[in-house]
């Protein structure tokens, strides 16, 4: 979603833009000018009493990235538990501090996991991609909710 436009500097502090540029990066893969750009359009509609134009195409995409991600994580998860091991990994991830509000900390925990796990490694590559998964799918989440918010 990054648009091509005309730079434009703004005088922030610093402290307060380095934390939430991390913070962005870490929990949702986004680039800080990204949600800044979106602040300001919601904020310019608010002020002016309009609502933010949705992209139709853009909307129905994102419900269908959603659907797919559901459906995927649904299945690794009925795989795993399938196999018994679903709630063990569970554990040990939730042992090893996985914030599982929206997964942000996967990439720290993951290396953990696979050290520790006594299982065979394809539990583990399985359970990573369903932390990886479940991680895109709150991200998509909050996009829809965004988006539907916009519209009321």
């Amino acid at each position: 979603m990054p648009r091509i436009g005309k730079a434009t500097t703004v005088y922030l502090d610093h402290e307060p833009y380095q934390k939430l540029k991390e913070l962005l990066k870490a929990r949702f893969d986004k680039p800080i000018s990204q949600e800044i750009n979106e602040f300001i359009i919601r904020r310019v509609a608010e002020l002016e009493g309009t609502q933010v134009e949705v992209d139709a195409d853009e909307y129905e995409a994102l419900k269908r990235k959603h659907s797919r991600l559901m459906k995927d994580a649904g299945s690794i998860e009925k795989n795993l538990r399938g196999r018994g091991v679903y709630d063990r990994l569970r554990q040990l991830v939730f042992d090893f501090g996985l914030d599982f509000t929206d997964l942000h900390n996967a990439d720290e925990v993951s290396p953990k996991l696979l050290k520790e796990w006594d299982g065979p490694p394809a539990h583990t590559h399985q359970f990573i991609t369903l932390l990886e998964t479940v991680r895109e799918m709150k991200k998509v989440e909050q996009k829809l909710a965004e988006v539907r918010n916009a519209k009321v």
